[in-house]
Parts: structure tokens; sequence; C-alpha cells
């Protein structure tokens, strides 16, 4: 069964909190006679010189849906996706109502606010929902100069789903369910059966086959080959293109309780300065800069990765060029 989902207004119930309106506009104010490459650097810079903090979990579908009523954006707190999204949407719009629509066009499926269309796996959902909407370009293969090696995961949208509607599976269904169903409101047995039935093929005539896995296959740039004899690797460093998203490769990077092996663990927007060749990266950091504690900083493309050059987990970058053109 397919499950009717519609695009609902989201001027309202958006976020809890004045200001976050107000930053947001104040922002798309000052950048109104920009382009988008130049609205998008003066808005990571801004974010970053206020030291916006890192926080993860705080944002869902307000008042729209009943399993994550957490508002639909902030602008005083970001994870590293939610930073993407946010200045990607606020770099190419000029109004505050366009840019709530276009920060829904980016995190969920179609624009259609639910948590179950909401963008949750990085190599699965948001690359190729992006893609079909042609914010971003896949742009790996290009830097490499030819196919570049894949990496590759197992996602089991099922468990996740089971996992997010009823807050546990297994021997931890029992004691969680309830417990987190009351708590956050969560939606009925029935709302995640229909999905369910509607994701994976039925085993007879009733049981749902909840452990169908999705196969997912990631190009990367390998970390190792940013640098040739200790030097920078600038042939392939000048092919990279930007601004971009840039997907952080992880392997073997196992979600035990989804039973799902991802490969994109981490996200940041890629720049350049004006008249300057070196690669910049503005992020929503959980582990700081420089002993400095959790949030939004700026630092150079070769010294974020200076220290997996010889990681056998963290091997690589996907990169996702921004074609927005600012509305």
């Amino acid at each position: 069964m397919k499950i009717r989902l519609f695009v609902l207004s989201c001027l309202f119930a958006v976020s809890t909190h004045a200001s976050d309106r107000a930053i947001a506009e104040r922002l798309l104010q000052e950048t109104q006679a920009m382009d988008f490459e130049q609205s998008l650097a003066h808005v990571t810079a801004d974010i970053v010189q206020a030291r916006a903090p890192y926080a993860g979990g705080f944002l869902g579908e307000g008042s729209l849906d009943v399993l994550d009523t957490d508002p639909l954006y902030r602008m005083d707190r970001f994870d590293c996706t939610t930073f993407v999204e946010t200045v990607m949407a606020l770099a190419s719009t000029r109004t505050f109502d366009s840019f709530i629509n276009r920060l829904n066009l980016i995190r969920y499926r179609a624009g259609q606010i639910s948590f179950e269309n909401r963008n949750h796996f990085t190599e699965m959902d948001w690359n190729a929902n992006n893609s079909l909407e042609g914010f971003i370009r896949e742009a790996t293969d290009q830097a490499y100069g030819s196919t570049a090696p894949r990496m590759n995961g197992v996602i089991n949208r099922a468990r996740f789903l089971e996992v997010s509607f009823l807050g546990g599976i297994d021997g931890s269904f029992d004691r969680m369910a309830g417990e987190t169903v009351s708590r956050h409101g969560r939606a009925s047995g029935t709302r995640l059966n229909r999905l369910l039935q509607d994701l994976v093929p039925v085993r007879g005539s009733t049981e749902v086959d909840v452990e169908r896995d999705f196969n997912v296959s990631t190009p990367y740039l390998p970390i190792r080959e940013f640098w040739i004899a200790g030097r920078p690797n600038q042939t392939l460093l000048n092919r990279i293109p930007t601004p971009a998203v840039v997907n952080v490769i992880r392997d073997r990077y196992m979600i035990p309780t989804i039973n799902s092996r991802m490969t994109v663990s981490h996200q940041m927007i890629l720049l350049r300065k004006p008249g300057n060749p070196t690669l910049y990266l503005r992020q929503a950091s959980s582990s700081g800069y420089a002993g400095g504690p959790p949030r939004v900083i700026e630092q150079p493309f070769l010294e974020y990765f200076e220290p997996y050059a010889s990681s056998t987990r963290v091997v690589g970058v996907n990169i996702q060029q921004l074609t927005l053109i600012k509305d």
C-alpha cells in the first residue's frame, strides 16, 4: 500500500526560537546582491565567526509529524548535516519563505515533510534526492581523473524504521517501546507496517521481510593520494570542484543497532577563497579545533585530512559539487 503524503505549509512551528528567524533574515538581507557562491562563503563565515556550537539530534518535523516534533531548523547550533543543509538553503534564496521551502527540498524527498521522507542516509538518500532536485552533482570521478574507487555498504532501512518508530528492537523492544512512544508521541504500528509493506516484498502472505538489505556503492578519492612523496598532490587537488559538499568515507562503518554498514560518516562544505587555490573546509565539528569545544569551524582541507593519511578506517572523500542557482 502506498502512503499518500502531502506538502504542508511550513511557515509555522519551524523553530521554537524567535532569534533563529532573525539570524536567518539578517543573513538573507546581507547576501541579497550576491550570487550563490559568494553567499555561501558569507553565510558559512558568519556562522564560523559566531562560534555556533555543535549539537546532534535537535531537529525534527516540528508540528508536521508526531514522530519527531523537534523544530525544522535552528540557527544557534548545528550537526554536520544540518549545517550543510542550512547554509545551502540560505545561500540559494533571498526571502525567508523561500529559505524554508528550499531547506525542506534539501532535507526531504520531494520536499514532503515526514520522518520517513527525511534524507536519513547520505549514501542512499541525501545524495540521490538532492541530485534529482538539481542541487548537487556527483564529481568524484571527475576529480579523480578516471573511475574512482568505490566503498560498498549495506543499509537495512526496514530495521532503521523499526528502531525509529518503536524505540527498540529485539531484546530492547519490550523495555523501550512503551516509554519511547509515550515520550515522543510515536506513530502507530499501523503506520510502520504500511511503510514496511511499501518498502520491501512480503515473505509469504502476511510476514514482512524486514531483513531486506539495500546495497550502496559510494565513489571516493583516497586520502593517501592527497600527497605524493610528502608533498601535496596539486594535480588531484586542482581537479576538485568548488563549492562542494565533502562526504567523509569510512571503511567497516558498522551500525549494529540497525544491522547496517554505512559508507559516509561526516559532511562538510568545501570552498576556495577568491584568488587562492587552497581548499578550505567549513563544518560543524563534534571534536572542535585546536583543543577548542565542539562547534562550527574553518580548517584547511589538507590539514584536516593529514591525521588520516595512513588510516584504514577513514579512507577517503566523496565530492558532490554544489549546482544551486540563487533564486
